[in-house]
């Protein structure tokens, strides 16, 4: 950084600014010390003051050159009209970039941070050792140098107009006081109305930071109504497109809030300014990025959906002993529903259908299958991870006044204990049950379920755990099964926030036909069950048509569902039970239950992750809540085994 310096005061950047800066950013992305190199220039600043005179100016040279364009009201913001036309633009802009206006401050910051290493590099620095690095170079801000305040209040101008449009969009309209409400949203560009007015004038300071005053606190109200409106999700639900105007709704107001403090020199803080650096870096590297803008605007959708999980996670849960014996009884229906599809399974393949029409008979099978277990108030063991990962994590909310890692540790044993006996109840009715449908069924029917010995090796090394891709395909399976559970929520938010049950209830043509009690009964169900319904159905389809996929393309891609293949493997090994050893058939079971092991943790393990995710909730206590389970575990195993009598305190299991 030495040499570097030098060459700063010697003055062989002054005709060439840029350059300095591209080679500065290089020198500390490349360093294996970025903190450290920063630093050094940073100490150099301090004790010379040719470097921080000449520094300035090569800074002040860029801004003279530039144009600030589109960097505050683009930079960073979503800017499309809805959620998947600004998928549609950012993967648009991928594969053909737009042209660039090269006297823009956003291009030579672009040129600048080129690379997509810089906001690793960049957040690694600590903040107070950029505050230092900004602070060295003693620069004296001023928004009213050139035409900069122009631009800012232009910007200004143009975020107020498009805060004010978006309030009025029918998804934010509709749930909000449209007196009330919407005259904040508005009344907000009238303030900066005046103070555009107040800037071509050239009114004081005093009055000038007095109307910027009034904006800050009209900026206030509407925050609280955006708030509202979240608050609101809870009972009347959302949807993808009010995610997405609200996600826009407060990244104008936030910017506003930047350019307020960039017009009043009073208000203006170093870090205010270092963390739009930081904003504008980012926003230029992940522009064109489908999967941050996914990441960044889903969450409260997936915040609701993880809620609507959550609730009906806790009916996954044995609290107690009775409903320990309850799971037990239903996961031993669900099981004798699933013989049921194993066998039907075989006729349909016996039909030789077009591979298509194979793996579509396949669907309608499954999901009539996991409908009927929902509708009998069944149980299966697969579905439970991706319901229970959503109670789990919402016991983690807001620790202050939630669940502490002790409350987690007991509701884990509950999880685990109640995910065991599940199943234990689905594997010990597929497996005689499948066996014996098979045994009667064959000769009824008058139908080779089975041809010859060769299509039940087949059967049996397909679940193999070394012969096969089982444990891959089981993976497969699981993040099916973490998919249907969050179309089964998003359904039940969508219920709630567009009123299905309502419009079902008042449908014009169902009035006519049915009574008040039977439509309110068809809208209680819907309002009830529509997403398990809708869940179910498309799991149905994930499974039947995974082969089908893997058929078409090629790939190894299939499915592995432990239920089902429990059922298979049962049905193989009595076809070829005499060229089989007892370690052949040991391996092959353990094979089995390695399929259900790598379907839960699958699927749980996403479910937990969206769950966390969703709630912004960290997982810097992860090493704790493990120490805390093990201790439980090695004090109390059978409670992740069998409930206890009564609930364990938390003095109990340390």
């Amino acid at each position: 950084m030495t040499e570097f310096a030098e060459k700063i005061k010697s003055g062989a950047y002054e005709r060439k600014a840029l350059s300095l800066f591209i080679e500065l950013a290089d020198v500390l992305r490349t360093s294996p010390d970025s903190s450290s190199k920063l630093l050094q220039l940073t100490e150099a600043l301090e004790q010379d003051e040719l470097l921080r005179q000449k520094f300035r100016q090569l800074i002040l040279s860029i801004l003279k050159q530039s144009e600030p364009g589109n960097l505050f009201v683009e930079t960073g913001m979503n800017n499309s009209s809805g959620f998947f036309s600004e998928i549609s633009s950012r993967l648009g802009r991928k594969f053909l970039p737009p042209l660039e206006n090269k006297q823009s401050i956003e291009y030579k910051l672009k040129k600048i941070f080129s690379d997509k290493r810089d906001a690793t590099w960049m957040s690694s620095i600590s903040e107070s050792d950029w505050l230092r690095f900004f602070h060295a170079l003693q620069f004296n801000y001023s928004f009213r140098m050139g035409n900069f305040s122009d631009a800012l209040v232009l910007s200004l101008e143009q975020l107020s107009i498009r805060l004010s449009s978006l309030s009025l969009e029918k998804d934010i309209a509709d749930n909000i006081d449209v007196q009330h409400d919407n005259y904040l949203f508005l009344q907000q560009n009238q303030h900066v109305a005046e103070i555009a007015v107040s800037i071509k004038d050239k009114e004081s300071d005093e009055a000038l930071n007095h109307k910027l005053d009034t904006l800050s606190d009209a900026l206030a109200q509407c925050d609280l109504m955006i708030l509202h409106l979240q608050r609101n999700i809870s009972y009347k639900g959302t949807s993808l497109r009010q995610t997405f105007l609200i996600r826009r709704m407060e990244q104008h107001i936030a910017r506003m809030r930047l350019l307020i403090d960039l017009m009043d020199e009073k208000r203006f803080e170093m870090k205010r300014f270092v963390d739009f650096l930081f904003e504008v870096v980012y926003g230029i590297q992940t522009r064109n990025s489908v999967w941050v803008f996914l990441s960044e605007n889903v969450s409260t959708v997936a915040y609701q959906v993880a809620e609507q999980k959550g609730n009906t996670g806790e009916h996954y849960i044995a609290n107690n002993r009775s409903e320990f014996r309850n799971f037990l009884i239903a996961s031993c229906g669900g099981g004798l529903i699933i013989s049921f599809v194993v066998i039907i399974k075989l006729l349909i393949h016996l039909g030789h259908f077009a591979p298509f029409w194979e793996a579509f008979a396949f669907s309608i099978n499954y999901s009539i299958g996991f409908i009927l277990i929902q509708v009998c108030g069944f149980t299966l063991a697969t579905k439970q991870p991706a319901m229970t990962a959503s109670a789990m994590a919402a016991s983690m909310d807001d620790k202050k006044g939630g669940t502490s890692l002790h409350g987690l540790a007991i509701m884990t044993a509950k999880v685990f204990s109640s995910q065991t006996i599940s199943f234990v109840g689905n594997l010990t009715v597929v497996f005689p049950l499948s066996l014996l449908l098979f045994y009667i069924l064959q000769p009824m029917l008058g139908l080779p379920l089975i041809h010859d010995s060769e299509q039940a090796a087949k059967m049996y090394f397909s679940n193999h755990p070394f012969y096969s891709l089982s444990l891959f395909y089981a993976g497969i399976t699981g993040v099916f099964l973490f998919l249907s559970g969050i179309i089964s929520g998003y359904v039940d938010t969508k219920v709630i926030y567009a009123k299905i049950p309502q419009r079902v209830a008042e449908h014009p043509l169902l009035v006519k036909r049915y009574s008040n009690a039977r439509l309110k009964f068809i809208a209680d169900y819907l309002d009830h069950h529509l997403g398990s319904l809708v869940g179910n159905l498309s799991l149905g389809f994930f499974l039947g048509f995974a082969s089908f996929f893997g058929f078409i393309f090629g790939l190894p891609f299939d499915i592995r569902h432990i239920t089902i293949a429990s059922g298979y493997f049962s049905i193989s090994v009595y076809n070829i039970i005499g060229i089989l050893n007892i370690y052949d058939i040991l391996i092959a079971f353990i094979g089995v239950l390695g399929i259900g092991f790598v379907n839960f943790v699958s699927s749980f393990g996403l479910a937990f992750y969206v769950a966390v995710k969703s709630r912004n909730i960290s997982l810097t206590d992860y090493t704790n809540y493990s120490k805390i389970v093990f201790r439980y575990f090695l004090k109390h195993p059978f409670d992740f085994i069998y409930p206890p009598a009564k609930d364990r305190t938390e003095e109990e299991i340390v």
